[in-house]
């Protein structure tokens, strides 16, 4: 049953940024509703055979954000604190390259309830964050998994959503892998060599979550 409501949920995510809405906590279907409370039933959306890494909605270039809040779930590893770290380098990255504003949430949010993880969210709850960081946008990240051994990898995950009109925007997966040689090679020259050799580079599950930190935030900018 476990199996069956994960690939359920996985399913919900992918519809949902393919269409440009998500899915209402209350009934369970694509929203916003079309009267603005929930029906029973909606419009049919057509299936998406496979996912794309990366998925947007039409309405994008209409809901421009002007203050981000980035969110993330519980830290999942004591020592390194993996979602944390994410959080804090998207967020650097994000202002080093933009003018948009970026506020970082200090409520970390539990897998169980986490938008990313189960394929809807808490229209309520998007509102109260919107409301009490004053941000328009807010986007979930985190650390899906991460291998510390050489040669290191991680997937990284965000989701983008309209605070204001509690509306799915983009969504995307990315996995990074320093055993593939070019990108082991961007890895190493995203960093000044005078400072950092080679082989601590190598060795830095917190420097491969700062240079993924820094791809996703110029992907998301690009959008």
């Amino acid at each position: 049953m476990d199996r069956l409501r994960n690939t359920f949920s996985s399913l919900l995510i992918w519809l949902a940024i393919a269409s440009g809405v998500w899915a209402c906590e209350r009934c369970g279907t694509p929203t916003p509703c079309p009267s603005g409370a929930c029906l029973a039933s909606h419009a049919a959306k057509k299936p998406v055979a496979k996912p794309a890494p990366l998925r947007r909605s039409s309405l994008l270039p209409q809901m421009r954000p002007n203050r981000v809040l980035l969110v993330t779930c519980l830290d999942r590893q004591d020592r390194l604190h993996e979602q944390t770290e994410l959080m804090h380098r998207l967020a650097a990255h994000l202002r080093a390259m933009s003018s948009v504003e970026v506020v970082e949430s200090d409520h970390r949010v539990c897998l169980e309830h986490f938008p990313i993880q189960t394929g809807r969210f808490d229209e309520r709850k998007l509102v109260n964050l919107g409301t009490r960081y004053s941000a328009d946008t807010v986007i979930y990240c985190e650390v899906a998994n991460i291998d510390s051994y050489r040669p290191m990898k991680m997937e990284v995950r965000f989701l983008m959503i309209s605070a204001e009109q509690s509306v799915a925007l983009a969504s995307a997966s990315r996995h990074h892998d320093l055993g593939t040689p070019a990108t082991r090679k961007k890895f190493l020259q995203s960093f000044d060599e005078y400072e950092h050799s080679s082989e601590s580079l190598l060795r830095s599950p917190n420097r491969l979550i700062d240079f993924s930190a820094n791809q996703l935030a110029a992907e998301i900018l690009r959008l």
